[in-house]
């Protein structure tokens, strides 16, 4: 069994030109990320449309559990195989470990996502079934395998220097630019089912940031068409993914931004200010979050669950302008500190320490502004819904003021929910036929588990009127049969979130305290860990490979 495994160690090595210690964590890694957010878009895909899970141990779930273990297991092989150190790398004694930085950062980050599956049962047994892909310990697990992306990164960057890295392991390189562009848009995943719980002005914010840092990053460090080359990479694995969940898996299939116009506006900024890395970072951000925003907004009314508002775009463009110049520069730093050792981008001026610390506080501003959310604003509302077959009913809408709806980021009704089997969530929208009233486009499905709902959001203003309701055994929430009926409309989020049973206000806030500290540790081991990596001049890459290089030939 040893003589076999050393076999296919050596193996490895001469495929990739990597030490093994470096190649079989990367592909191992690399493979993890992909089972993990598999099971994470089919997971949100089930919960869009059935609702509650049957049971704990479903194929979604232990998708998602198996490939954050795999993320810490990549991480103890690369800790365990044997070969000579190489820069940064530190001895956890305890655990008879040899770690880089990115074996760190991955090990630590894996490891903590992982926790958050167990933790997310607590939560739910505390608190009841949320709905919200933002939860505490939804965080803690989305989190935690996007920055493992960065961990992966430097694993594989650090076989670069100390290996001769042949064909294969280069497109392994641009496939990891990819998986960080991936691992960033992950966060918008509410926004790809349709069914937000906040603010759609966070959509276009998440799209300029995630372009900016991912695909600066990757033009920085895979030269000409490189930002492309992530893309690539990005569009493959989303379009199998929506290709799975909502046809394979018969769920709402996931949509994704575009991002081709930030390619683009990336590579020409390159070919601008080449040997200028801030200036190159700042004019990709300032395009990103101007051309790029129009072209997002463009693509938002061809295959988006909500198409953006032009009325939203007089907040939206401030707030992408600096999620794009924010995540730029940041994406521009971190390509220099995962530089290759002797690379025209290794002896390019580093950005400076100010100039990162303000794109990082200019970032949170953009993320924080959007983040308050009310339960509604006064606007009163009167629903007739008529009988439209079994199963289903015409609503007509009545609005005071009759302009609630204007200027609205979605003003709709919501059907989800209904383990109807070939039936989907449905946003039927509203339709204005005369002052303040509105009728549906099509039939809205009522009855059984389905939750329609009316919805209607401005700015910090997310609220609602159900049209047909369930109950709710778990929070004890009678269910609201089909009949006309008016009133304020109410929270959104309190609709959305029926099987909520409520807790102590004092444990959410520390749950939130304790994510925000774990995030700032990620955010710190990260920088820790770059800063290693960070190429310097007249230093000298230790390491080897298992056996001297070239490899030997094998035997006839």
């Amino acid at each position: 069994m040893a003589r076999t495994l050393e076999s296919l160690l050596d193996r490895v090595e001469r495929v990739s030109g990597m030490p093994a210690r470096h190649a079989v964590p990367a592909l191992l890694g690399g493979t993890a990320l992909q089972v993990a957010v598999l099971g994470m878009y089919w997971d949100v895909g089930y919960h869009v449309d059935h609702g509650r899970d049957q049971g704990v141990f479903t194929v979604p779930h232990m998708c998602i559990v198996v490939g954050l273990q795999l993320i810490a297991v990549a991480a103890l092989l690369h800790g365990r195989l044997r070969g000579d150190g190489g820069r940064g790398d530190r001895r956890i004694g305890a655990l008879g470990l040899r770690m880089s930085p990115g074996g760190l950062v991955m090990l630590v980050c894996g490891s903590v996502a992982l926790l958050g599956f167990p933790l997310d049962a607590v939560w739910h047994a505390l608190f009841g079934e949320d709905v919200t892909l933002w939860g505490p310990t939804h965080l803690l697990m989305i989190g935690g395998a996007g920055l493992s992306t960065l961990g992966l990164w430097m694993l594989v960057r650090q076989g670069f220097e100390v290996g001769r890295p042949r064909r294969i392991a280069r497109r392994v390189h641009a496939r990891v630019t990819g998986a960080l562009l991936i691992g960033l848009s992950t966060f918008q995943a509410e926004f790809d089912f349709g069914v937000p719980q906040f603010q759609l002005l966070f959509q276009p914010v998440l799209i300029a940031l995630a372009a900016a840092c991912a695909l600066v990053c990757a033009r920085s460090l895979l030269g000409p068409w490189g930002a492309f080359r992530a893309l690539g990479m990005f569009l493959v694995i989303r379009g199998v993914l929506a290709l799975f969940v909502g046809v394979v898996a018969g769920y709402t299939t996931p949509h994704f931004p575009l991002y081709v116009a930030e390619a683009a506006v990336v590579e020409l900024a390159a070919l601008a200010f080449a040997r200028r890395p801030l200036a190159f970072a700042l004019a990709a951000g300032a395009g990103i979050g101007t051309v790029g925003l129009a072209a997002e907004w463009g693509w938002s009314h061809v295959w988006m669950a909500h198409p953006w508002p032009a009325s939203m775009l007089g907040a939206a463009g401030p707030l992408a302008l600096v999620a794009g110049l924010g995540g730029a520069v940041l994406g521009a730093r971190i390509s220099q500190s995962l530089a290759l050792e002797g690379s025209d981008r290794a002896a390019l001026p580093p950005i400076p320490a100010a100039a990162v610390a303000t794109a990082a506080v200019a970032l949170l501003a953009a993320l924080a502004l959007p983040l308050p959310r009310t339960g509604g604003d006064g606007t009163r509302a009167a629903i007739v819904p008529r009988s439209a077959g079994a199963g289903a009913v015409d609503v007509a809408v009545t609005l005071d003021p009759p302009a609630a709806a204007r200027d609205a980021q979605w003003f709709e009704v919501l059907s989800w929910q209904g383990r109807t089997p070939g039936h989907t969530r449905q946003i039927t929208r509203l339709r204005r036929v005369g002052a303040g009233r509105y009728v549906g486009e099509r039939a809205v499905p009522v009855g059984g588990n389905w939750k329609s709902m009316v919805r209607l959001a401005r700015g910090s203003h997310l609220m609602g009127l159900p049209v047909s309701l369930p109950p709710s055994p778990q929070s004890g929430r009678p269910g609201v049969p089909v009949a006309p009926r008016s009133g304020v409309l109410t929270s959104d989020t309190f609709l959305l979130q029926r099987e909520a049973t409520g807790g102590p206000a004092w444990l959410q806030t520390a749950a939130y305290a304790v994510l925000a500290a774990i995030v700032a540790v990620w955010l710190a081991l990260v920088a820790w860990a770059l800063g290693l990596a960070e190429p310097r001049d007249g230093a000298r890459v230790r390491g080897s490979l298992r056996r001297p290089w070239p490899p030997p030939a094998a035997p006839a």
